[in-house]
């Protein structure tokens, strides 16, 4: 097979997943068999094997940035499509549809190209990019329009927005809500959302408990996931999936009032626990 060195596939894991990995690259290998990029898994330390498969050790207190970094330095690939372990791959991926998008992106000087966004309860409404049916732009002032959904990224701007210094993920989207700050509606240039998911992406584990749809799904297909961490009710997951609705349904001016009131309820908020840090 020639491989195509436009574009290297990158895993980041947290050894405090570890139970998640098999899963996330047997899926990712079964389902995209004919592959020709190259492919890198990054985690702290512990040992994991599987053919085809670079597996890196960014070191016991390397945070999300210290290991895209390290990643960085192991490819020269313009592209890099950046994924995360719970991301499991649920269907054949067509390979010539994958070529001809990262064709599409280079043309169209595109830099960050999101290719699915799992944590959006409703369907996207912003403006199509170029008449393309499945391809929205992406608005300077949405404050998760850049985030750490699985997208490729073009090498220069990810490493602008990575810089040099060893923080979690949650920390880099933060540093991302506050650039979309009192931007406007413009598209913020060169970032495009493909509502496609070409890479037939399941999202595995909110809240590191694992979700009971996915599970579901899998089992469908004749596939038993390893499941050894707490499964989200459905009751817990359907209340997610109303907050985030809610995020879209409500003012921006009237969000935080909200929020603290749903708070006083005992619901508990990600972005509340992030800015406490």
């Amino acid at each position: 097979m020639n491989m195509d060195n436009k574009m290297t596939v990158v895993f980041i894991g947290f050894d405090g997943y570890s139970d998640m990995w098999y899963d996330c690259i047997s899926l990712y290998k079964k389902f995209w068999p004919d592959c020709n990029y190259k492919t890198l898994f990054v985690n702290n330390e512990k040992d994991f094997d599987m053919d085809g498969i670079e597996v890196l050790h960014a070191g016991k207190n390397a945070e999300w940035s210290r290991k895209v970094q390290l990643a960085l330095k192991s490819t020269d690939s313009k592209y890099i499509c950046l994924l995360l372990e719970d991301f499991l791959v649920g269907k054949t991926i067509d390979t010539k549809v994958v070529h001809d998008t990262v064709s599409y992106i280079e043309n169209e000087k595109i830099r960050y190209f999101k290719l699915t966004n799992m944590s959006r309860a409703v369907k996207n409404k912003d403006p199509h990019y170029k008449n393309k049916k499945f391809l929205h732009i992406i608005p300077e002032n949405d404050e998760y329009g850049v985030s750490l959904q699985a997208a490729i990224w073009e090498r220069s701007f990810l490493e602008e927005l990575l810089g040099d210094e060893n923080y979690n993920a949650w920390i880099f989207e933060f540093n991302r809500v506050k650039e979309a700050a009192g931007k406007s509606y413009k598209l913020n240039p060169g970032c495009v959302f493909d509502e496609r998911n070409i890479l037939n992406l399941q999202h595995g584990v909110i809240q590191s408990k694992y979700l009971p749809g996915t599970i579901r799904y899998f089992e469908k297909l004749g596939i038993k996931l390893n499941i050894e961490r707490e499964v989200m009710s459905y009751a817990h997951y359907y209340k997610l999936r109303l907050i985030s609705k809610g995020k879209y349904v409500v003012p921006k001016s009237l969000r935080n009032n909200v929020k603290i009131i749903l708070e006083k309820t005992g619901m508990r908020f990600v972005s509340t626990e992030r800015d406490k840090r």
